[in-house]
């Protein structure tokens, strides 16, 4: 959504008169408050431009690794006092942040579960290939989820179908797509039989479609996948290096389950969302 200008550096951002007409500021979601991701814009992911009087909060933002310096605390602190609430998306960011703040932060789901189901089908388009097949959605190279895919297609008979999010591709498949729009993107989780991901939004999407989906972790930097996961009370089914031969069918009470936790997060995060605007 192009509904502002582009900022090239810090310094367009905090000198635009237009910002002045701004009630209020929000940061959020994937690695906002990650400090080595583009260090020169991590003053705009602590809102630190804008007018004072601007209302200032985050919603369900996350770190990557919880490693920062002394001196990024102090940073983090000190901007953070500005802020009329701070949520977090995994519990572990919201104690670590609470650690060092002195202050009390909420934790809420990621923005992508504020829509419904039914309301991201409204921007869905029919994919391609038809379902149902095995959806594998990864933005780094995890190694094993060739075998994860191609172990769910011996059992079930479905294709591999894999989206790239660039000109790599990571793994073999029956179907292999470079060139997918958002609006295919969302087609393609509305069809898929299962989901295997490695990424963060990849698991989320599958959870929003309501899909049995497969989370492909790393041994380090996983807290993101896990947390989602066991959020949802599925954390049977996060796959790491060492249970890749134990992968289990889905049980269907679960996913049942999983549907009412999931509405319950939405409530909450909304409920999150009003108590900030009012």
């Amino acid at each position: 959504m192009q509904l502002t200008k582009p900022y090239h550096n810090m310094g367009e951002l905090r000198s635009d008169l237009q910002m002045q007409k701004y009630d209020c500021l929000i940061t959020g979601s994937d690695q906002v408050w990650n400090m080595s991701t583009t260090p020169s814009f991590i003053d705009s992911r602590l809102l630190l431009f804008g007018p004072e009087s601007c209302k200032r909060f985050s919603y369900a933002a996350s770190l990557e690794e919880l490693n920062y310096t002394e001196e990024q605390k102090e940073y983090v602190k000190s901007a953070l006092k500005n802020f009329n609430g701070i949520s977090l998306r995994e519990d572990s960011a919201r104690l670590y942040i609470e650690s060092f703040i002195g202050r009390k932060c909420d934790r809420v789901i990621d923005p992508v579960f504020l829509l419904t189901k039914d309301e991201w089908m409204k921007i869905a388009k029919v994919p391609r290939i038809k379902g149902p097949y095995i959806l594998c959605y990864q933005v780094q190279r995890n190694k094993r989820m060739e075998e994860v895919a191609y172990k769910l297609k011996k059992e079930s008979g479905y294709p591999v179908v894999s989206i790239c999010n660039g000109a790599i591709r990571w793994i073999k498949s029956d179907y292999t797509f470079y060139d997918v729009s958002i609006e295919e993107f969302l087609g393609f989780y509305s069809q898929a039989a299962y989901v295997v991901s490695a990424s963060f939004h990849g698991v989320a999407m599958g959870l929003v479609f309501e899909k049995p989906v497969y989370a492909m972790v790393k041994k380090s930097r996983a807290d993101r996948l896990r947390s989602i996961m066991k959020i949802m009370g599925l954390k049977n089914y996060i796959v790491d290096q060492d249970n890749i031969d134990n992968i289990i069918e889905y049980d269907e009470a679960k996913l049942r389950q999983m549907l009412i936790i999931k509405a319950e997060e939405r409530k909450k995060g909304l409920l999150f969302l009003e108590k900030m605007f009012s």
